[in-house]
């Protein structure tokens, strides 16, 4: 009901090539389009490169732990991390993060910072507590905020974070993120089979 959905879509068509249009009528309502052209990737083509240009990494599956009290926020981000080939479970607030966290249980943790209840922060936090206790690998988890991540002091800074995002979500800094999670993950995975 605040239009930030629209905003978001808007947005996406924007770094599409295209633009939102709207007919609307008092009464009857609105309804929104855009037309857009994809290119069709070409057989044979090098790894990480379209046809047009446009730069796209290889990414890893990833299990993600996105948490996120907005609902259109969490659909949104849902919906492209899904269509990017990666599973995703949902939490609503800093509490229900650290009750469905779990040591291995996820390759990285997309967390908003301000939400009521426990704040990403806190939350952030109380996970790295348990990482320390634990003797665990450390689980990558990138703060996210609409705004005030100047400087690594506004986000907890590389002691409790590992990077951060603005909202709406940058698809190309996202994606970045993400294939640095991938890259752990499989250097992990790696170090793993080495001992056994």
């Amino acid at each position: 009901g605040t239009g930030l959905g629209l905003s978001i879509s808007s947005e996406y068509v924007a770094r599409m090539g295209s633009r939102m249009e709207v007919v609307s009528e008092e009464g009857v309502g609105s309804e929104f389009s855009f037309v857009i052209t994809l290119a069709i990737p070409q057989e044979g083509a090098a790894h990480g490169e379209s046809s047009s240009g446009e730069i796209h990494q290889e990414s890893t599956e990833l299990r993600v732990l996105l948490v996120e009290d907005n609902l259109v926020n969490q659909r949104v981000a849902e919906r492209r991390l899904v269509s990017m080939g990666h599973t995703v479970e949902l939490a609503g607030d800093g509490r229900e993060a650290q009750e469905l966290w779990a040591p291995g249980k996820f390759d990285i943790v997309l967390m908003d910072l301000h939400m009521p209840n426990v704040d990403g922060y806190q939350a952030a936090a109380a996970i790295r507590e348990r990482e320390s206790g634990l003797d665990v690998d450390r689980t990558p988890i990138v703060a996210l905020s609409a705004g005030g991540l100047e400087s690594e002091a506004a986000w907890g800074g590389p002691s409790i974070f590992d990077d951060a995002l603005l909202k709406p979500l940058d698809l190309k800094r996202l994606s970045e993120v993400l294939a640095r999670a991938g890259q752990l993950k499989q250097a992990r995975g790696e170090a793993t089979r080495r001992s056994a």
